[in-house]
């Protein structure tokens, strides 16, 4: 099931970074934010570098908006999937 080793493996390697998500199924991961962190500033960087996300923030109505990442991974090699963790790495705040 590469959903659960994916939200497995971001979990081991973004510790204290993001808090994954496990689905039960599906195509895509939610990995939420530390408070501070700017989810739409960190999706253009991810855009700069040529890797697709979205932007949580995105998909709440009103009031206070939860901070996070959507990751799909659906059709996307093992290997182009380690390159783009690599590059969310490099622009996740310390």
């Amino acid at each position: 099931m590469l959903f659960r080793s994916l939200a497995d493996g971001l979990s081991a390697l973004f510790k204290g970074l993001l808090t994954v998500e496990k689905p039960a199924g599906g195509m895509q991961l939610i990995a939420g934010l530390p408070d501070g962190a700017g989810d739409t500033a960190i999706v253009s960087a991810l855009a700069r570098r040529g890797v697709l996300a979205r932007p949580l923030s995105g998909f709440y109505l009103g009031g206070e908006k939860g901070r996070g990442l959507l990751l799909g991974f659906a059709g996307y090699a093992p290997g182009e999937i380690e390159k783009g963790l690599a590059e969310l790495r490099k622009v996740l705040p310390a």
